[in-house]
């Protein structure tokens, strides 16, 4: 099969080439990939720049290598396992990203995300960038008829990381939400979930020319980084934000703390702009209770949930490529406007 392939960290070093066909096991599902996403998380990688927590480990904890990255996938069932029993061969899936055993306390209170024993699809196993995959049937998620491939390739990492970030902050009718990197992979549909869940959305762009599709997407305001603080004194008549979304790290967070009202919270991930971060003053924390939360991906059931509104959301589509046209996308990522797609078949 054809397949992107990493042999070490450095855009230099990833080739599309003919590897063999993913073995699966008796519980294990092969996936004909249709549609795959590409994150800033493998932005990164790629090029070797600082990424989240694996930027601490050297070598690069990617396994196997030579490895292929790609954390969002939707596809159809090419064939199961023998001890598969809610899959069938042609079904069409989403997967959930993170590979979890089911039996620890943590899976058992249901935070598959958070695992004990976890493995990350695309970053310590094979991902999506590839003809075929193959994840544990539990991982496997049947989607409906007519839900588009870039939605559920969406599904996996885009969507399910900022519907869990406003789950964990508390986010429901009547609060007020500020969502930093608003039209990013997981901005746009923090902005949309937010909307849904019944909450008054600012959203903020460095990018004046992204303001209308956010509108769009349900952004009741739209505010860049100079003016956010005003925007959203404004808005609540001076009481300030209840959540807060930061996906930007260190870049954005005095200013995440300055727009968060008394008793609101902030919730982070992500944090490619800058790895560090620097509470100062601790009073401005501690002095207006705000908590401070850290959040990755969500649960599975999170991930099930989402399948009851998906005709909700839409996907800001950029521009989708082809397999083989890898180099082009990922020379075009920092310009984007929307995400991007991999159609694979």
């Amino acid at each position: 099969m054809k397949a992107l392939v990493l042999h070490s960290t450095g855009i230099e070093n990833l080739k599309y080439e003919d590897v063999d066909m993913p073995r699966f096991g008796p519980r294990d599902v092969l996936i004909r990939v249709r549609m795959t996403g590409i994150t800033n998380l493998e932005w990164l990688i790629v090029n070797d720049l600082p990424y989240s927590i694996f930027t601490i480990k050297k070598p690069v904890p990617l396994n196997p290598m030579p490895h292929i990255l790609g954390l969002e996938v939707a596809g159809t069932v090419e064939a199961v396992g023998e001890r598969v029993m809610d899959l069938s061969v042609g079904d069409r899936v989403a997967v959930y990203e993170i590979i979890f055993d089911g039996s620890c306390d943590l899976c058992l209170q249901g935070n598959q995300q958070i695992c004990r024993n976890q493995k990350h699809f695309g970053i310590n196993t094979n991902g999506g960038w590839a003809e075929y995959t193959v994840v544990p049937e539990s991982n496997a998620i049947r989607i409906p008829g007519d839900m588009s491939w870039e939605l559920a390739a969406s599904l996996s990492h885009s969507v399910n990381v900022a519907y869990h970030a406003l789950n964990r902050g508390g986010v429901d009718s009547g609060k007020t939400v500020v969502v930093f990197g608003a039209s990013g992979n997981t901005g746009m549909f923090a902005v949309q979930l937010a909307k849904l869940l019944g909450a008054t959305v600012i959203a903020v762009t460095r990018n004046k020319e992204k303001r209308a599709w956010l509108r769009d997407l349900g952004a009741d305001h739209v505010a860049s980084l100079e003016d956010v603080a005003e925007v959203v004194n404004e808005a609540t008549h001076g009481r300030m934000a209840d959540v807060v979304i930061n996906s930007l790290g260190n870049y954005t967070w005095k200013l995440g703390l300055e727009v968060t009202g008394s008793g609101g919270r902030v919730v982070f991930f992500g944090g490619y702009e800058s790895l560090e971060l620097t509470l100062n003053p601790l009073q401005s924390v501690y002095n207006r209770e705000i908590s401070v939360i850290g959040t990755r991906v969500g649960s599975l059931k999170e991930f099930k949930d989402l399948l009851g509104i998906y005709r909700n959301l839409k996907v800001r589509t950029w521009r989708v490529y082809k397999l083989n046209e890898w180099e082009r996308a990922l020379t075009e990522t920092r310009e984007k406007d929307g995400k991007q797609f991999i159609e694979v078949s």
